[in-house]
C-alpha cells in the first residue's frame, strides 16, 4: 500500500520526518518505480535497428483496497516522457484497463513484436503486497484492477510470474521501474528469472530493476506523484541527467534519486537499483 505524506516538501531537507499516514490497504509496488517502467541499459551506441518499447501500468482506483492518490499520474507522466523521447511503441494501461488478463496479454503481445536488440521499459505503479509462504519467507504480488481482497494469490500477479514472463521475452535489454511497497522483491524475482534464462542457454540479457522501496518498506505519495516517481521524472527530464545524450550515467542518477527520496521520507523509503548481465561501460539508461 502507498502512504500519503502531505507534509513532504523540498523545504524539509535535513529535518527529521514524522511517521507517515496510511492512505490505502496494501501496496507492493510503488513507484514502478518500480516499476513498472522498464528502460533498457546499453552503450550510447546501439544498433540502428533497435527500437524502444514501453509497457506502463498505473492503478489508482481499487474498489476493495482503497484509492491511491497519484498512481495513474505516475504512469501518465512516464508515458508522456516516453512519447517525448520518441519511443517506437507504447502501451499504457490505467485503472479498469489494468486487469490481470490485460497486463498478461500486453506482455504476451511483446513476444511477436520485440527483436533481439530492442529495448523494453516496464513500469508499474499501484497496490501490492507480500504474503507469507510455506518456506517461512514471503512472496510478493502486484494487485491488478479487479483483484478481490483476500484472493491475491488467485487474482493478483505474483512477482515471480511477472519476472518469468519478462525473462522469457526475446529482446536483450530490459529495465523495470516499480513504484510500490516492497518493490525490491520484484528485483529478487527478476534475478531468479534471469538465472533460469541463463540455465536455458540465453546469457546475453542486460537488465536493470529500479525499485522505489526495499522489501518490507512502504512507498509514499506527495505533490501529485509517488515520491519516487516524481523524483525519477524530474531527473530523467532534466538536461543534466539526459542519459541518452551521455551526460550522466544511470548509477549517478540513481544515487541522486536515492538521496532525494530518503530525505523527503525521513529514511522510511529507500530506492535501489539492481543490475544483471554483462554491463557495458559507461552504463547509461537507453531510451530515457
Amino acid at each position: 500500500m502507498k502512504r500519503f505524506w502531505p507534509a513532504i516538501s523540498g523545504k524539509q531537507v535535513g529535518q527529521a520526518a514524522a511517521p507517515p499516514v496510511w492512505i490505502g490497504f496494501s501496496r507492493v509496488f510503488p513507484a514502478i518505480l518500480v516499476l513498472v517502467l522498464a528502460t533498457a541499459v546499453v552503450r550510447g551506441e546501439t544498433a540502428a535497428a533497435a527500437r524502444n518499447y514501453a509497457l506502463i501500468v498505473g492503478i489508482s482506483e481499487y474498489p476493495e483496497y482503497g484509492r491511491l492518490a497519484y498512481a495513474t499520474n505516475d504512469a501518465i507522466g512516464m508515458a508522456g516522457l516516453a512519447r517525448k523521447r520518441g519511443f517506437d511503441y507504447l502501451t499504457l494501461l490505467l485503472n479498469g484497463d489494468a486487469t490481470r488478463e490485460k497486463i498478461v496479454a500486453a506482455i504476451d503481445d511483446l513476444h511477436a513484436r520485440l527483436g533481439p536488440e530492442d529495448v523494453l521499459t516496464f513500469f508499474y505503479s499501484g497496490h501490492a503486497l507480500r504474503q507469507s509462504n510455506a518456506a517461512g519467507g514471503y512472496d510478493g504480488y502486484l494487485v491488478p484492477f479487479g483483484c478481490h481482497k483476500g484472493r491475491e494469490l488467485e487474482e493478483g500477479l505474483a512477482m515471480a510470474d511477472v519476472a518469468s514472463m519478462l525473462a522469457d521475452l526475446p529482446n536483450r535489454y530490459l529495465t523495470v521501474f516499480i513504484d510500490a511497497c516492497h518493490g525490491a522483491m520484484l528485483a529478487d524475482a527478476v534475478a531468479d528469472g534471469m538465472a533460469d534464462v541463463r540455465t536455458g542457454g540465453v546469457s546475453n540479457r542486460i537488465v536493470a530493476v529500479v525499485a522505489s522501496s526495499g522489501a518490507g518498506e512502504m512507498a509514499f505519495e506527495s505533490d501529485g506523484h509517488g515520491v519516487f516517481t516524481g523524483g525519477l521524472l524530474n531527473a530523467l527530464a532534466t538536461t543534466e541527467h539526459d542519459s541518452i545524450m551521455g551526460r550522466k550515467p544511470d548509477a549517478e542518477l540513481m544515487r541522486d534519486l536515492q538521496q532525494l527520496v530518503e530525505t523527503e521520507t525521513g529514511g522510511w523509503q529507500q530506492p535501489r537499483m539492481t543490475q544483471y548481465g554483462d554491463w557495458p561501460e559507461p552504463i547509461c539508461l537507453r531510451g530515457f
